[in-house]
């Protein structure tokens, strides 16, 4: 009995520097995969609510400012990157008088960075919007829908922070346990707010908003009062010169590649919004679902970040290579099934949206379109996690520059002159993931090579 509960406790503590590794990722990864489908859960309950309860019109008004939203979410996730890597990497080395202040500095720069970005945001919403060519019929709603998103942003980013600390530190259940409370929490405010009171677009992201204060007001609360080496002390917050340039260092590189990304990905929903509202729904329905996927493959990236940072920072390079290697099969198997069996039942999962039979068949064709190869995305999130996990974050920066971003503009801009269809825009995502995610690939096994021969 003694020596099962030694084995237990050697699962589920902490340090992935130590255990068998295919069941140390497995125990991190799971409370991850889960937590991103519950964060994931927050805006999907929001749109299943608003198109059961308020209409085509305010559906598509929030689907529209989709790709906006997520151009100022990628630099709190760049943010949040930056942090864990050090977090872990420090922890890994037994530096705990650095991670104390890598931590103090990262609550510093959470909350400079949510004032900074909500006054940028709520200055700046109109003319997203109007760069985007969002149509005039679902325009205003869009704007109310940007302005709540903007407000919320300081509670988003101090959650996000907080949450990359604890899993950075090997501890991926309780931003688990506080996500699933405050779904709950969403969802009923959502029913009361959409449903009950019948405040539409505005209920919807009052409840987003509320959720997401009460995310960060708890997890801040639990670090001020856990007795740890990493404790959180309010009189210690403030900016560490070296801290912030070991974040700012890998922070900014990840923040760049997800701005880059997600303006590639501005100019596709410019395009997408010249096909009119029912193209904009329909795409709403669908990277909504595929949002899912996203996330599913960001929190097998982000536990190998974790758990090579770990190792590397312990100089356990075979450790490392294992790890990759194991979490490369098993992300690239499972997205494989997940993509086939979600294609099947495309139509099933697209009707928790909208019954509405012309949003599901332009909704159905953009599924076939790129959601069968959403897999590739698997392998690019864990080599990228693994590169930046090393300590190398512009390599992964500029691939994603240059295989996403730049190949996306040019393709969309030459193949919707040669065949102006929906089918033919979705198509740029898969042919940008091939070749990226084999750059990325090369990449990784380059810097192993070079790995091995430091750390021998």
């Amino acid at each position: 009995m003694i020596k099962i509960r030694q084995k237990f406790s050697l699962l589920v503590n902490d340090d992935l520097t130590s255990g068998p590794i295919i069941l140390k990722l497995a125990a991190f990864s799971a409370p991850l995969l889960l937590g991103n489908f519950l964060q994931q859960l927050y805006s999907t309950i929001d749109l299943i609510i608003i198109g059961r309860f308020a209409g085509r019109t305010a559906f598509a008004a929030v689907g529209s400012t989709g790709y906006i939203i997520v151009l100022l979410i990628g630099l709190l996730v760049g943010l949040a990157g930056g942090i864990a890597v050090n977090v872990a990497q420090l922890k890994g080395a037994g530096n705990y008088r650095g991670l104390s202040l890598m931590i103090h500095t990262a609550y510093a720069l959470a909350f400079i960075a949510g004032v900074v970005l909500t006054c940028f945001g709520l200055l700046t919403a109109r003319f997203w919007l109007r760069l985007t060519q969002v149509p005039p019929e679902i325009f205003a709603g869009a704007e109310r829908y940007l302005d709540y998103t903007f407000i919320g942003l300081i509670p988003g980013i101090v959650y996000n922070c907080g949450a990359a600390i604890l899993q950075a530190l090997g501890d991926s259940r309780r931003p688990l346990l506080l996500l699933f409370l405050c779904s709950v929490i969403n969802f009923i405010l959502d029913m009361l707010f959409v449903a009950f009171f019948h405040w539409g677009i505005d209920g919807a992201a009052l409840a987003t908003v509320l959720s997401q204060l009460i995310s960060a007001i708890i997890l801040t609360v639990h670090l001020l009062h856990v007795t740890a080496d990493y404790r959180l002390y309010w009189r210690k917050i403030h900016i560490d010169k070296q801290s912030l340039q070991a974040i700012v260092k890998i922070g900014v590189p990840a923040s760049l590649q997800a701005t880059v990304l997600n303006v590639s990905n501005i100019y596709i929903q410019t395009m997408l919004n010249t096909f009119g509202v029912v193209a904009v729904a329909a795409c709403t329905a669908v990277t909504k679902i595929d949002g899912f996927f996203c996330l599913y493959f960001n929190a097998l990236g982000t536990a190998t970040m974790t758990y090579v940072g770990q190792n590397y920072g312990a100089k356990l390079s075979r450790r490392v290579v294992v790890g990759v290697r194991t979490m490369a099969a098993f992300g690239v198997i499972s997205g494989m099934c997940l993509c086939a069996l979600s294609t099947w039942y495309r139509f099933s999962l697209l009707r928790i949206f909208t019954d509405d039979q012309v949003i599901l068949d332009v909704a159905g064709r953009l599924f076939v379109a790129y959601i069968p190869y959403f897999f590739l995305l698997a392998a690019m999130e864990i080599y990228s996690g693994s590169l930046r996990g090393l300590g190398n974050a512009v390599l992964p920066m500029t691939i994603y520059i240059l295989g996403i971003c730049v190949f996306r503009c040019l393709y969309v801009f030459t193949a919707l002159r040669i065949d102006n269809t929906l089918s033919t825009l979705f198509a740029v995502y898969p042919f940008s993931w091939i070749i990226t995610a084999a750059a990325l690939f090369l990449a990784y096994n380059l810097r192993k090579r070079r790995l091995l021969r430091e750390l021998q």
